[in-house]
């Protein structure tokens, strides 16, 4: 009865610790990963668009990650509430430049508006789509 009893408790340990069934989808994924796509300038009319890539992770509400955008790289530091996220990309090597972006995930999609801070000469601002 005792190597009947170790057996199930061995079993049990090394099967019933990982559960059965499908694993749980974990809530973080809703933004974190790797995006990708396009933003538009539509502050001043239709300056174009340009290519982005962003990394984000997430612990908890807090955002961070990093991005590129038109040859310079930024930092990513932010907020995430439900579906709906804001945060701040600021230019590596000049921290005096950044982008205010605010935004909504749905599922691998991600869109939303970003203006930045370049004053005095041009206050750009528009909206983007991205992709994970």
């Amino acid at each position: 009865m005792k190597r009947m009893s170790l057996g199930i408790i061995f079993v049990t340990v090394l099967f019933g610790a990982s559960g059965c069934g499908s694993p749980a989808i974990v809530e973080s994924d809703i933004i974190a990963g790797d995006w990708s796509g396009m933003w538009t300038e539509t502050f001043q009319g239709d300056m174009g668009t340009f290519p982005v890539t962003v990394t984000l992770n997430r612990n908890d509400t807090v955002l961070g990650g990093s991005a590129t955008a038109v040859g310079h790289d930024y930092t990513i530091a932010g907020t995430l509430t439900g579906a709906d996220f804001n945060a701040t990309l600021t230019m590596v090597g000049n921290p005096g430049y950044w982008i205010d972006v605010l935004g909504t995930v749905t599922g691998d999609s991600m869109t939303g508006t970003w203006a930045d801070n370049d004053p005095p000469l041009t206050h750009l601002a528009g909206t983007y789509s991205m992709t994970r």
